[in-house]
């Protein structure tokens, strides 16, 4: 749903930039998409027009400018595309394949000359180191970097290659039963912030006929009672 949101929601920026709309907002708001309400429409006029959207929009075009590599992929992400080919995330191999088969076309070849390179680099790395030194997914961020392979979609290895020779380093990610530790610490602390609160007469009480709001606070000096 949020993926045809953002696809519906380009159609009618670029609609509003076909009318001239950033030259002349108030005209164009006279002039909605037929299946567009005129509250709606006026509301995304004013927000294609905000100058905190128009800064973020000028980031997003440069950011977009500087991308080496761009993919054959669409709008299907890199993680279903492994899926698709019947392949298990976790698996040492098959990361490579499905990185080059995003950037190869048999009619085409590669996307680019770049993207030919990096592959090329790649599996200089395969040839170079079994799969219990080196996987597939060490081998990408070996080569493109930690950050380009959580954009890419996958998750980074716990065990990564920390140069070409392939010494490891443990990931300095917490693991599933360390971050419920953590969650209950950060309950129990919260619980004895809000007794606290209680206590002072900062919160009201838990009530299920007052009406009053489990999280309300009271302006400073007010009587919880009144």
């Amino acid at each position: 749903m949020a993926r045809a949101w953002r696809g519906y929601r380009a159609k009618l920026h670029d609609y509003f930039k076909e009318i001239e709309g950033l030259d002349n907002p108030t005209k164009a708001k006279t002039t909605p998409p037929s299946n567009v309400s005129k509250e709606n429409w006026e509301y995304l006029c004013d927000m294609w027009c905000e100058t905190k959207y128009l800064k973020t929009a000028k980031k997003k075009v440069v950011a977009r400018g500087k991308r080496k590599l761009d993919t054959r992929n669409g709008s299907k992400s890199t993680i279903l595309y492994h899926i698709e080919r019947g392949l298990d995330l976790d698996s040492p191999s098959g990361q490579l394949e499905t990185w080059r088969l995003t950037h190869w076309d048999a009619e085409k070849g590669w996307i680019s000359t770049d993207a030919a390179a990096i592959y090329e680099d790649m599996m200089k790395l395969r040839n170079e180191h079994s799969l219990e030194s080196m996987s597939d997914k060490s081998i990408i961020e070996n080569i493109l970097g930690r950050s380009s392979v959580r954009l890419h979609g996958w998750g980074r290895d716990p065990v990564i290659g920390s140069n070409t020779m392939g010494t490891t380093q443990k990931s300095k990610r917490l693991t599933y039963e360390e971050l419920v530790d953590a969650l209950e610490t950060i309950k129990d602390k919260c619980a004895t912030m809000e007794q606290t609160l209680i206590e002072h007469n900062i919160m009201a009480p838990p009530s299920n006929t007052s009406g009053t709001s489990h999280g309300h606070i009271l302006e400073h000096g007010e009587n919880i009672d009144e």
